[in-house]
């Protein structure tokens, strides 16, 4: 699933904006930066497309709802707040997501129902028609429930694109959405949402891995042996020579052992503040098997060093599958390293 182009109309703070996603060729660019000052309406436009998205595809909207909520997104004096998608989905996975709404809802023929343009309004469009589109939006969401019924493999997750924001505070939506009672992650039930219903790794992050790194030992040949060894992999090639070694005894806990290039080990709260946000990248894409996605990211430079925020861009497309990323930024060091066709100005 990509973005080809956004249009935005009365919107919060945006009047009218339109925004194309591609090269002079018309082919979707992996990467797309947002670059300019604090106040010039980044997140404003990361918004636009995650909250309208989020509402298609029956997930939860990744981030507090405040100033989003009904007709609070609409500009005054308008009286409608629009947003125009131009969606591609590749043919095999157009198939694959044909296949799983069909499977869940038999009486469904979808073959035909085409991606493509797809729009947003607020107030909601009364006329189903307006809404034929947004099926094929769920199809990851269709997907979670039916690996929820052990009807399908987790794998399906690489082929099935989806929405995935990762907002300043680095949250992510709870397992069940509130409005449709569905699993909407396939994020195990140890990881435990916060009282804001969001889920902020940034806490939990050492106690999930440790979890994981407990159950991998366990159980060699299951799941979590699996995404743990994914993990260490990742980090390993992001912060080589450094490698996430394994979980081990420390006084009367557990904790997670590192090795430095010099080969001493370490303990978890040896990392920078930067190696854990890259971290938390990390385990979320594993965990969420982020594929085939637009993937959103605010403030990508966020506690990174100038040398780590090019690392991270450099090995964000390889953390998963043929994804694209919209980010935003106000660091120089991230829109010098794109090239300039990957770089919007916002001023």
């Amino acid at each position: 699933m990509k973005l080809k182009k956004v249009s935005i109309q009365n919107f919060k703070r945006i009047d009218k904006l339109e925004i194309d996603f591609t090269d002079s060729l018309g082919r979707i660019h992996d990467m797309t930066v947002l670059a300019g000052p604090n106040g010039c309406g980044k997140t404003t436009i990361l918004d636009a497309i995650a909250y309208p998205l989020s509402g298609m595809m029956e997930i939860p909207f990744p981030k507090s709802k405040i100033g989003l909520e009904g007709n609070a997104v609409i500009r005054h004096p308008a009286i409608e707040s629009r947003v125009d998608f131009d969606i591609i989905l590749e043919p095999d996975e157009h198939q694959e997501v044909c296949r799983i709404t069909e499977q869940l809802n038999p009486n469904w023929f979808v073959q035909n129902w085409p991606a493509g343009h797809i729009t947003w309004c607020q107030p909601p469009p009364r006329r189903r028609a307006q809404k034929k589109g947004w099926t094929l939006l769920k199809g990851r969401r269709y997907a979670t429930e039916l690996v929820g019924k052990h009807e399908e493999d987790i794998s399906v997750f690489n082929k099935i694109g989806g929405l995935f924001y990762f907002d300043q505070e680095r949250s992510i939506p709870p397992r069940v959405s509130p409005k449709h009672n569905r699993i909407t992650s396939e994020i195990p039930d140890e990881i435990l949402e916060n009282e804001n219903g969001l889920v902020s790794f940034w806490s939990n992050l050492k106690q999930h891995l440790v979890d994981l790194g407990v159950d991998a030992k366990l159980a060699p040949g299951g799941w979590q042996a699996e995404r743990f060894r994914e993990i260490q992999d990742i980090y390993a090639k992001l912060f080589s020579p450094r490698q996430l070694l394994e979980v081990r005894p420390r006084g009367e806990s557990r904790d997670l052992c590192f090795r430095d290039g010099d080969n001493q080990a370490y303990w978890f709260d040896g990392l920078s503040s930067g190696e854990k946000q890259c971290l938390l990248f990390i385990v979320q894409f594993a965990a969420y098997r982020i594929h085939r996605s637009i993937v959103l990211i605010d403030e990508v430079e966020l506690h990174l060093h100038p040398t780590l925020q090019i690392e991270l861009l450099k090995w964000l497309p390889r953390i998963g599958n043929d994804n694209q990323f919209i980010i935003t930024t106000h660091s120089p060091y991230v829109f010098d390293f794109l090239p300039p066709e990957c770089v919007i100005s916002m001023g």
